[in-house]
C-alpha cells in the first residue's frame, strides 16, 4: 500500500449495505487484484469499487476484487507491499461480506431454490414460510439476519460449477442444525444447503478465508516471508 491511502469508517447501521473500501492512489492509475472463476489472481486498472464486488476483466465470468495493486510501474518495496494476502484487505472482503449477505435479494432463480430449499431453514427455526411474496420475503429476511447477527459467517468464494459466477458461502450452526448459504456479490442469494453434504461437500473454493496464505499464487518461504509466483 501506499502513504496516500485512506480507510473510511464503516457505520454499524442494519438494513443498509455499507461497504469498507480501500482508497489508493499510485500517481498512475489505482490498480487491483481480482481473483476470477478459473483461479487467477490478476492485477487490473482502474480498480475503483470496494473490495469484495464483481468486476469485469474480459472473461466470460466476472472476477471479485480482493485487494489492491501498487500500480503498473512500481518500485520492488512497493510491488511486495501491495501483494496479496494482505491481511488489512481481508479482513475488510470478510466483512464486506458479511454486510451484503445481511440484505438478501432475489436471483433470476429464486422461485426454484426457495421451493427446493425452504425446508431446511424452516426446521432450523422451526417456522414455515408460506409460498407467497410474504412467506418468501420473510425467507429472505430471517437468513439475512442470520449472516448480519454471525450465526452464519463468511468462509470463502466458491463456484458451484465451472464457468459459474462466483459467490460467497457462509457456514455455521442454526439452533443444532449446520447450514450452509451461498450469495453473490450483489447480494443475490443463490441457494441454502446443509453443511458437508451433498453439494455442500463439494464446493470449488477459489479462495478460503481461514488459513495465512488463501491465494493460490502463494506460498511461504523457508525464512517466514513468501513467494510471489507470476500467473
Amino acid at each position: 500500500m501506499t502513504s496516500s491511502e485512506s480507510l473510511p469508517v464503516l457505520a454499524e447501521i442494519y438494513g443498509k449495505r455499507q461497504f469498507f473500501s480501500v482508497q489508493a492512489t499510485t500517481g498512475e492509475c489505482v490498480m487491483g487484484w481480482v481473483l476470477t472463476a478459473d483461479d487467477l489472481v490478476i492485477e487490473i486498472p482502474d480498480a475503483t469499487g470496494a473490495i469484495g464486488t464483481e468486476v469485469l476483466h474480459g472473461g466470460t465470468v466476472p472476477g471479485i476484487l480482493v485487494g489492491l495493486g501498487a500500480g503498473p510501474t512500481p518500485t520492488p518495496a512497493q510491488d511486495m507491499a501491495a501483494a496479496v494476502p494482505n491481511k488489512q484487505e481481508l479482513q475488510v472482503l470478510i466483512r464486506n461480506a458479511s454486510r451484503l449477505g445481511g440484505v438478501l435479494s432475489r436471483h433470476r432463480n429464486f422461485n426454484s431454490h426457495f421451493n427446493s430449499h425452504k425446508k431446511l431453514l424452516e426446521n432450523a427455526l422451526n417456522t414455515s414460510y408460506s409460498h407467497d411474496r410474504a412467506g418468501e420475503d420473510a425467507f429472505l429476511q430471517d437468513l439475512g439476519k442470520l449472516i448480519a447477527y454471525k450465526k452464519l459467517t463468511p468462509v470463502g468464494i466458491v463456484t458451484l460449477g465451472k464457468n459459474q459466477r462466483m459467490a460467497f458461502a457462509y457456514q455455521g450452526f442454526v439452533n443444532t442444525t449446520p447450514l450452509t448459504a451461498v450469495v453473490f456479490p450483489s447480494g443475490e442469494w443463490n441457494t441454502l444447503l446443509m453443511s458437508y453434504k451433498g453439494k455442500a461437500s463439494g464446493f470449488f473454493y477459489q479462495m478460503k478465508f481461514a488459513g495465512n496464505f488463501p491465494f493460490p499464487f502463494m506460498s511461504l518461504n523457508a525464512s517466514g516471508g513468501f513467494n510471489r509466483q507470476f500467473l
